[in-house]
């Protein structure tokens, strides 16, 4: 299956939209893209220890770029935890503050009610 993907970049390579470069024959842009002839047919000379190296290099990338984005989601997460703590204390306190405004505003009525009454 590698060999065939690697078959059809070179033939992709060797061969662009726009044909070849007369200037150039098709074994020079075969060899310039990986490809040999070997008389029964297009072989590839691609080694698969290069593979296996190129294979490591993007393993490599691949876990420092996933554990910066784990490290990036865990800060992340302890801020957006901090900040649901801030709001989950608020929340505890607000029946607390609602029963002493409601109690404010009882008082507040009771005045207004006094206030008509000595006036007659």
């Amino acid at each position: 299956m590698k060999r065939l993907i690697c078959f059809c970049a070179a033939i992709l390579l060797a061969f662009p939209l726009g044909g070849c470069d007369s200037a150039q024959t098709s074994a020079e842009v075969y060899l310039d893209s990986g490809i040999a002839d070997s008389g029964e047919g297009l072989t590839l000379y691609f080694e698969e220890e290069e593979a296996a190296a190129q294979t490591r290099r993007t393993l490599e990338e691949f876990r420092s770029r996933y554990s910066k984005l784990m490290s990036d989601f865990e800060a992340a997460s302890g801020h957006v935890n901090g900040e649901l703590r801030k709001i989950e204390v608020t929340l505890s306190q607000l029946p607390r503050a609602l029963d002493q405004t409601g109690a404010q505003l009882n008082e507040l009525a009771a005045r207004l009610e006094k206030k008509p009454e000595e006036k007659s």
